[in-house]
């Protein structure tokens, strides 16, 4: 029997939407289980992003619900579970590869490895923080400012647009660099716009910092802590999810509905 897992957040409503979820799912003749084929993520954008990160290597087929406000990575709404699962049973749907990327922190006594689907954001706590950029070992520029935003093609319409950073319309295979409210004076000679490149290539941020000072690193909305670190080295990972779509989706199409329709 073909299984379905359903990853949900903490919100009432949605525990109750579970449940309903569940009995639809088993009324349709599909099991129930932890490590399902399927894996129903109900939630906003935030959720789904928790879901893969939890689960990208038993790797489900990832399919949002969303029950937040934009759900720009969730394509579905609960009043859409009858049809997803009629879908499923006639194999009626396509699939987007998303690729996860890494972040390797190496810090004086340690090495940590984070992993995100939208953006790396790397911040001080109060004061500027000054950065080293290079791109596959060069040295290409210095970051003197709020911080340093590392963005995929789906997190361009993130954080990374709030920021002033370049919107990717076409879902191409990139990544953004987007300083933020950067310094150029006669001091700081600073990064002051975003650039674009392959995501095949590696990034590495070297902070200028006082020892023992903490940088806060967000990654995909979650906040780290650290300290003394010497590079934070950012590329492709191993691993990548499958996400079910309609058989009408696409990338350019939901640019235009969630994020430049303003109407």
């Amino acid at each position: 029997m073909r299984t379905i897992s359903i990853y949900n957040n903490d919100l009432k409503d949605n525990k109750e939407r579970r449940e309903i979820l569940t009995e639809k799912i088993k009324k349709s003749g599909f099991g129930t289980g932890r490590e399902g084929e399927f894996m129903f993520v109900i939630g906003g954008d935030g959720t789904f992003l928790k879901a893969i990160q939890r689960n990208m290597k038993t790797n489900p087929i990832f399919i949002g619900i969303n029950t937040g406000n934009l759900g720009f990575l969730s394509e579905f709404t609960f009043n859409d579970v009858d049809r997803i699962v009629d879908m499923i049973k006639k194999k009626e749907y396509q699939l987007e590869t998303i690729q996860i990327y890494e972040a390797i922190v190496t810090m004086k006594n340690q090495v940590k490895r984070l992993y995100f689907v939208n953006d790396l954001v790397v911040k001080e706590f109060d004061d500027a923080i000054h950065l080293g950029l290079h791109i596959n070992d060069e040295k290409i520029a210095n970051i003197s400012g709020d911080g340093i935003i590392v963005s995929t093609h789906l997190g361009s319409t993130a954080y990374n647009l709030s920021a002033g950073g370049p919107l990717n319309y076409d879902g191409t295979k990139i990544l953004s660099i987007t300083p933020l409210v950067a310094m150029h004076n006669k001091k700081y000679k600073s990064l002051t716009k975003s650039i674009i490149l392959e995501n095949k290539n590696e990034v590495t941020i070297n902070p200028y910092h006082k020892k023992g000072r903490p940088i806060r690193l967000i990654c995909d909305g979650n906040r780290i802590k650290a300290t003394d670190i010497r590079n934070i080295s950012i590329k492709k990972s191993p691993f990548s999810v499958k996400m079910l779509r309609s058989p009408n989706y696409n990338f350019t199409g939901n640019i235009v509905e969630k994020i430049l329709n303003n109407e």
